[in-house]
């Protein structure tokens, strides 16, 4: 843009976004961009999702280890190993959008409790008796190379509480091939548990995917 003055002075120099220059004996104008009011808080935006994927990465960090501990230090790696991954790494990808970013488990129904190639069987249906006993049926299938007679019923716990935290129930009946099984588990008094079904085969040396059962609120004081 073209500035006239009256005096014939030249302008030049910055006055707010407007800078003044000369060329020739003509003195011109253009706007320049202000930084952005809302850089800061877009800084402090990433900033704030960087804390908050940080957060779910060290919560996963931390439940496995606790995995490993309490439940197989093999399932996942065995899963791991068929797929050629790391076996912390596919446990993050498997559940990390079940987390809030605090950490806190938010959608129970989609964690994977445990990984494999054995296949679960059709028709799951669990039914809770009120002396804490859980009876379990399936449909029988066919018995393949993923998939044999002899799979073990499994269950494992998701426990919340102040540490969240897993176990595996010890005391189960029901095989594949049986078509039924049932275990006990009873309320926790300040816990909430997440129960999950899933098969391994019987030497222990490969798993199935879990199906979750649900959830057992917890008993007040």
């Amino acid at each position: 843009m073209k500035v006239t003055d009256s005096t014939g002075r030249n302008y030049h120099g910055k006055m707010g976004n407007i800078i003044y220059y000369t060329r020739g004996k003509q003195t011109y104008a253009r706007r320049v961009s202000l930084p952005k009011t809302g850089k800061a808080e877009r800084a402090n935006e990433r900033s704030e999702k960087q804390r908050l994927s940080s957060n779910r990465f060290k919560t996963l960090q931390v439940l496995y280890s606790l995995y490993k501990a309490n439940v197989s230090p093999d399932i996942w790696r065995q899963a791991a190993k068929e797929e050629g991954k790391m076996s912390s790494n596919l446990f993050h990808s498997r559940n990390y959008r079940c987390f809030d970013g605090d950490g806190r488990l938010i959608h129970p129904e989609s964690f994977c409790f445990s990984a494999g190639r054995l296949l679960l069987p059709p028709g799951i249906q669990t039914e809770a008796g009120s002396d804490g006993i859980f009876r379990v049926s399936w449909g029988k299938g066919e018995e393949w190379t993923t998939a044999a007679s002899s799979d073990r019923l499994q269950i494992g716990v998701f426990v919340i509480d102040a540490h969240p935290h897993f176990e595996r129930v010890s005391a189960i009946r029901g095989t594949r091939s049986e078509g039924q099984g049932e275990f006990q588990l009873l309320p926790r008094e300040g816990a909430e548990l997440h129960l999950y079904l899933y098969f391994s085969r019987e030497d222990g040396q490969a798993h199935s995917p879990s199906h979750y059962i649900g959830r057992i609120e917890a008993t007040q004081n």
